[in-house]
């Protein structure tokens, strides 16, 4: 689906996207034809240390 394809276009500049999930999909219908969509994504990243924490 085009929706969700394109809300993985940020996963070339977050390194480390591994899963997403759906949560959400509605449309508005105008004249009979899709006029506008909404996707709710879940995304599953990972976090890369740049500096790390000393304990």
């Amino acid at each position: 689906m085009r929706p969700i394809a394109l809300s993985l276009v940020p996963s070339r500049t977050l390194d480390g996207l591994r899963w997403y999930k759906v949560t959400d999909l509605r449309g508005l219908i105008r004249d009979g034809e899709v006029a506008e969509y909404q996707v709710t994504l879940q995304l599953g990243f990972r976090l890369r240390d740049q500096d790390p924490i000393e304990t």
